[in-house]
């Protein structure tokens, strides 16, 4: 969080832990994850959000919910939830199937041009403009 803060991120910001697929999440990877929650809330200057494949996205949410019961702390991480099967821009993150995921990312490395400057980018539908805002 010390870098973060140095980086200048403002207080409130959603900090995200990248976790890839697993066809299998192993106890280390639930402890680690767990702990970075922890660590995010104990620090208390900014918020947790966890990046997730759909395959492994309810069984992290359940660690994380435990992990902020354990901390004694109210509400939950945000969660970025990453899968292409039925995704298009017009729907809304919560049709990936989970009502607490606030942005779906669908599309993957896809070419776009902006302003002349050509861009290899990733399509993501959110529930805000800034996913990661305070």
């Amino acid at each position: 969080m010390t870098k973060t803060a140095a980086e200048a991120f403002p207080l409130g910001t959603v900090i995200y832990l990248d976790i890839e697929h697993m066809d299998a999440i192993p106890a280390s990877m639930e402890a680690y994850y767990r702990a970075w929650v922890q660590q995010v809330l104990a620090d208390g200057r900014f918020r947790p959000g966890i990046y997730v494949h759909k395959a492994n996205a309810q069984s992290i949410y359940d660690g994380v919910r435990r992990a902020y019961a354990d901390a004694g702390a109210g509400g939950s991480a945000a969660f970025w939830v990453t899968s292409s099967v039925g995704f298009s821009i017009d729907k809304q993150p919560q049709d990936v199937g989970f009502p607490w995921a606030s942005v779906w990312q669908g599309i993957y490395e896809v070419t776009q041009t902006w302003n002349g400057a050509s861009v290899n980018i990733d399509i993501d539908v959110a529930s805000t403009r800034s996913p990661s805002s305070p």
